[in-house]
């Protein structure tokens, strides 16, 4: 007891030093008080997070509905439509929640509080938007709320942003979208850190968020699909909290849910696995008896995004997607580009690739193409249209020919190599670049936690989000999911554990 004690008094004095004030540094510890929130059955206060000076605060909130699996409370002085607020009620009853848990698995229930209704407090979250903005934080979800520690609601619960301004409206597709979005972290944090204590890397855990609201039917998401093609050889793995981010690891986790089930669900399947990241890709795979693994995917991925769901290969399905295109064309409010602009045909020189990551590279017709591997964990693949052919494993350094469109997909499976050269004649191939040169790029672009100042300034600095915004009509919405993992990191480093 005098241990635990100590381990108590340690934990609120960092937590107190850590206070971050309205400054701009990334400090996970939270600032505190000593008092709860009071609740009643009608009226709560509620800690909320304060994006803008890096703090909790609390807030009062009425309860406006309650349903099978939920409670909605809302901010006071804000305002919802009783139908609104009702049908958000009725579509996380009927379709949320039963669809998402299918899909992953159980949320702690009863949980911390010993009710298993989840809470959702509608309010106006403090964010910094304003008419100037490009983006508003959408909602969130804290793990922080399963400890009985100080500035926790010691309840299972999501924050949803209600505020009027971004032009969020409670109930719709997008709001919808974001509360399944938060509830699948919800059950990846039961099923990994509570059940088993791991940490699943961010890129896993919000692919398996991005690919939440398709079980409800509220996809496919065309807009994460058109972020991708902005940059389609950004990496799957390294993580930077940038929108590009949210593209690649849907469109991995699209191509898994339209090609593995699993024993019932593949995503289901890793959370079940006492590993993480790759790793419990690789155990998941296996136990619902796929020969594959997670490289292996990777690289039949690359295939799949090059062909969408307008090319077929005969015996071999798993290289097109059944659920999306990604060939220029309109989708809803979205026109895609597709994956071939000017700067990426009949280039001869090839980018350097990060560790599983892709690009594509167009080729007129007709003509010859040799490609150079820069390493062992370099690939290639290519495509003549002409013959309706595809190589899946090109061979370096021999020349290819192609009668219609040349179309080059390169796979890059780890950090140690670099791209290769590509060119449209056989009498030059290209040198790579040296081991030692794309070793230094990767250690220069390790990315580190950021704080949520740091990553909506990006984001509303962002061309491609003002692009996006331009296109659609509607502000881009942040998550901010990864923040509050950071927090629950350095509180487990103290030794506290959740109570049930």
């Amino acid at each position: 007891m005098r241990y635990q004690r100590f381990i108590y008094c340690l934990l609120v004095l960092l937590l107190f030093c850590g206070c971050g004030g309205s400054g701009d540094s990334t400090s996970y510890y939270m600032p505190i008080s000593t008092t709860d929130p009071v609740t009643d059955p009608e009226t709560v206060s509620f800690w909320a997070y304060d994006f803008v000076h890096n703090r909790y605060y609390t807030l009062s909130a009425a309860k406006v509905a309650e349903g099978v699996h939920c409670y909605i409370y809302l901010e006071d002085g804000e305002s919802v439509e009783q139908d609104a607020i009702d049908a958000v009620k009725n579509e996380f009853d009927s379709n949320i929640y039963p669809s998402v848990t299918t899909a992953f698995g159980s949320e702690p229930n009863p949980g911390v509080d010993g009710d298993s209704k989840i809470y959702i407090l509608l309010q106006n979250v403090i964010d910094g938007f304003t008419s100037g903005s490009s983006s508003y934080i959408a909602g969130y979800f804290n793990s922080l709320n399963e400890y009985s520690v100080p500035n926790s609601n010691k309840k299972e619960m999501f924050y949803m942003n209600i505020n009027p301004a971004p032009g969020i409206v409670a109930g719709d597709a997008d709001f919808n979208d974001t509360l399944a979005h938060e509830f699948q972290h919800m059950i990846h944090w039961e099923q990994k850190t509570h059940l088993k204590g791991l940490n699943n890397p961010t890129w896993l855990n919000e692919a398996m968020s991005t690919i939440a609201g398709t079980y409800c039917g509220y996809g496919p998401s065309w807009y994460s699909v058109w972020l991708y093609e902005q940059d389609p050889s950004n990496s799957l793995t390294m993580w930077d909290s940038t929108p590009y981010d949210y593209g690649v690891v849907y469109m991995w986790a699209q191509y898994f849910k339209d090609h593995y089930t699993g024993n019932g669900n593949i995503f289901k399947e890793m959370l079940d696995q006492n590993s993480t990241g790759i790793t419990s890709v690789n155990n998941a795979l296996a136990a619902a008896g796929y020969s594959k693994n997670f490289i292996e995917t990777f690289r039949d991925l690359s295939i799949a995004v090059f062909s969408g769901s307008t090319y077929s290969w005969l015996g071999h399905p798993e290289w097109s997607y059944t659920s999306i295109d990604t060939w220029p064309g309109s989708h809803g409010d979205y026109i895609l580009p597709g994956l071939f602009p000017s700067s990426r045909q009949n280039v001869a020189s090839l980018a350097p690739l990060e560790a599983f990551s892709m690009n594509f590279y167009r080729y007129s017709p007709a003509g010859t193409i040799t490609w150079a591997s820069a390493g062992t964990y370099n690939h290639a693949s290519f495509v003549d249209s002409g013959a309706s052919a595809i190589t899946f494993d090109m061979i370096s350094s021999i020349p290819y020919d192609f009668t219609g469109y040349g179309y080059l997909i390169e796979q890059q499976t780890e950090v140690s190599s670099a791209s290769g050269g590509a060119v449209v004649s056989s009498s030059i191939v290209l040198n790579p670049l040296k081991l030692a040169d794309v070793e230094l790029m990767h250690s220069l672009k390790q990315p580190s936690p950021k704080s949520p100042r740091q990553i909506l300034a990006e984001v509303n600095d962002s061309p491609v989000v003002k692009k996006l915004v331009a296109m659609r009509g509607k502000k881009y919405p942040v998550r901010m999911d990864s923040f509050f993992v950071e927090q629950e990191k350095e509180l487990r480093k103290t030794g506290v554990r959740p109570s049930f």
